[in-house]
């Protein structure tokens, strides 16, 4: 079936599939990466600020939305907007004026983070993630590809690093101490890197414990690190990262890249709180957790010290990965167009 397939939302990609972007975005470059090798689909992204090129590696065109706009000739078969059409119910943004002029078959709504808008969207809603809203009528999940199956079969636990992510790292105070404390820990008995993301934010910002994480990280100099160019990893460094770090933590939501669940197709492990546990991608999983009430560190960071429990760990953090693989995108994305088209 030969389409053609824009998808619209935030960020600026300059660096085509390795464009140093966060959650939203991510979620589309991979399955843009994945569609592009059929030659059936004509593949674009349309940024708010992008510079207009094709990925030299991959079949995916990148685009200025509001010169798109402009210049449109061609209806697409389908759009997928992160911003909100303007008349489909819901409340809409600065963007709605500017994506609703898109001519196209099928526009279908793609929020990031689960909610019931779409029961009040007219449109046909794709979320990242198994949330409960998923229906497969009306709402779609359409999940985040991080690999195939075939490679959910590394094991990190000999591996010396450790990423520490967050959207904005001086968020949810409360606890960000201690997660760095026992993540500094952890890597000083292999002498690896505690790899930060965002970390000059926790060196800039005032927030509570704020003059003790700054203390911590200077007497502590040699074994953390962030980008000095104060930007996130371009994302083929961002895997790399990910391929020599044993686990990955943080204080964000795990939906924000780089993704608790993507460490798990590198061969490491998360470590979770009690507010990631909620929600997916780890909802349903049967992998311990930091209680916000027992602050249970040293009981969850003890499978680290073991090479079966953390094997154990691996193994069902695997059986949720699963669901992220490139394969099970591609089921999903079937049974998306067959409904939809």
């Amino acid at each position: 079936m030969s389409l053609k397939i824009m998808i619209a939302g935030p960020g600026d990609m300059h660096l085509g599939i390795n464009s140093r972007v966060r959650g939203e975005m991510r979620w589309w470059l991979n399955i843009a990466k994945i569609l592009s090798k059929d030659i059936n689909y004509e593949i674009g992204i349309l940024g708010q600020a992008n510079k207009v090129y094709r990925d030299k590696d991959h079949r995916i065109y990148f685009f200025n939305v509001y010169d798109f706009v402009k210049n449109q000739q061609t209806e697409l078969d389908i759009l997928f907007t992160m911003d909100i059409p303007k008349d489909c119910g819901i409340e809409e943004n600065w963007m709605s004026e500017t994506i609703s002029k898109i001519k196209t078959k099928h526009i279908v709504y793609a929020p990031f983070f689960g909610s019931f808008d779409h029961q009040k969207c007219t449109l046909k809603t794709v979320y990242p993630y198994f949330y409960r809203e998923v229906d497969n009528k009306k709402t779609f999940c359409l999940p985040i590809p991080f690999g195939s199956t075939t490679e959910l079969n590394k094991n990190n636990f000999n591996k010396k690093n450790v990423i520490w992510f967050s959207k904005n790292s001086h968020e949810n105070p409360d606890y960000l101490l201690l997660s760095l404390k026992h993540a500094i820990n952890a890597v000083k008995k292999s002498n690896g890197h505690l790899i930060i993301i965002d970390g000059h934010k926790l060196m800039e910002e005032t927030y509570k414990d704020s003059n003790e994480v700054k203390e911590l990280l200077k007497e502590n100099k040699k074994y953390v690190w962030w980008n000095p160019e104060k930007e996130w990893l371009s994302y083929d460094k961002m895997k790399k990262a990910l391929d020599s770090s044993k686990f990955i933590t943080g204080i964000h939501h795990p939906v924000c890249n780089p993704m608790s669940i993507e460490i798990v197709f590198h061969g490491g492990i998360p470590i979770i709180f009690q507010n990631q546990k909620k929600l997916p991608p780890y909802d349903k999983a049967h992998i311990p957790f930091i209680d916000f009430n027992l602050l249970n560190f040293e009981e969850v960071y003890y499978y680290l010290e073991d090479p079966n429990y953390y094997e154990s760990f691996l193994e069902a953090c695997k059986c949720t990965a699963i669901n992220y693989s490139d394969e099970n995108f591609l089921r999903e994305w079937n049974k998306f167009l067959e409904i939809t088209l």
